[in-house]
């Protein structure tokens, strides 16, 4: 049984990922705890859609210099790296992080696209970690997950669930003998004006009504009124005796 989707645990577990990803490419160990501050100032802030089990997106944001350092540090360079360097290694960390993230039960499921970097804040939603290597080095990260609760994904498993959407012009309630003498050329009553509005039905609740119109040369149902979803019943419709 897989274990519910959650941003906490998407956030910790995307957190915990990337500082074992900085540290792969630092042929280091690193550790991971949550910080004890918030993350200030302009940072580089990836954001990587994710669809699958959930629709979303995952988020991290690297302080700005301990990123260059990092950076620096991998690449072997002598001096601090260009912009497009930073955050193309720094893609390469959110991917790598994101793909073994895919396989853990907190994101069961769950597909990562192709990170966007940018120079921002860290988002609002987002948890702060440190990210502690071996060899001295370390990162102020933020780690953000925005994906529905686990209540809306079971929500989300059956909305493409096709139902019958029945439209009822009126109804009559007549004798058998009269039902037995129907034939072409009978006119039942409706009990109702023409201008009267129609019911849409999903099974037997009533969940709209509507004036009847024509689009397209078909006929159609412009709704004007939205209801609670109440059970259809004998009690307001016309009736024949």
């Amino acid at each position: 049984m897989h274990m519910p989707i959650t941003a906490d645990g998407l956030r910790l577990g995307f957190a915990e990922e990337i500082g074992r990803a900085c540290a792969a490419r630092l042929a280091d160990t690193a550790t991971v705890r949550p910080a004890t501050g918030g993350a200030a100032g302009a940072g580089y802030l990836l954001v990587a859609p994710v669809s699958g089990a959930a629709r979303g997106r995952l988020s991290v944001w690297f302080e700005h210099d301990a990123a260059v350092a990092l950076c620096r540090a991998a690449l072997h360079l002598d001096a601090d790296p260009a912009n497009d360097a930073t955050t193309g290694w720094l893609r390469d960390v959110v991917m790598q992080a994101a793909g073994v993230l895919e396989s853990k039960p907190a994101a069961a499921g769950l597909t990562t696209g192709e990170p966007v970097a940018t120079v921002d804040t860290a988002p609002s939603n987002a948890a702060t970690f440190d990210v502690l290597l071996a060899n001295g080095l370390t990162c102020r990260i933020a780690a953000g997950a925005d994906v529905p609760a686990a209540a809306d994904l079971r929500l989300e498993a059956v909305l493409d669930v096709d139902l019958p959407l029945v439209v009822r012009f009126g109804r009559a309630v007549m004798p058998l003998r009269t039902l037995a003498d129907l034939g072409p050329g009978s006119v039942v009553d409706m009990g109702r004006s023409p201008d009267d509005l129609v019911e849409l039905l999903v099974g037997e609740r009533i969940i709209a009504r509507g004036e009847v119109v024509i689009v397209g040369g078909n006929y159609a149902v412009r709704i004007t009124d939205l209801t609670s979803g109440s059970r259809a019943s004998a009690d307001s419709e016309g009736s024949l005796s």
